[in-house]
């Protein structure tokens, strides 16, 4: 009968144990590593305010933050032969 008594202390022992060291386990590594700020949709705006993820770019000619594909067909280049960089450049341009 004695035994029987020992086996339960001793299996509450190491389930007390175990718990505790999954606990620590745990919480330390919370602590180990700290959070980085979330980077939120649309914040990376570039030198010039444009927001990259949102296609717009800098165009000095416009002095304004554009969408390339819009201003080519707006002003009737063709976006796809590098006119974009030409036009905003103050390059002459062929247009379509």
């Amino acid at each position: 009968m004695k035994k029987k008594g020992i086996d339960q202390k001793g299996k509450n022992q190491k389930w007390l144990i175990m718990a505790m060291l999954g606990c620590s386990v745990l919480l330390s590594a919370c602590a180990q590593y700290p959070l980085k700020p979330a980077l939120m949709v649309g914040n990376d705006r570039d030198v010039h305010g444009c927001i990259g993820s949102a296609g717009y770019a800098w165009c000095g000619q416009e002095n304004a933050c554009v969408r390339p594909w819009e201003l080519a067909k707006a002003k009737g280049f063709d976006f796809a032969s590098d006119g974009f960089k030409q036009y905003c450049a103050g390059q002459s341009l062929q247009t379509r």
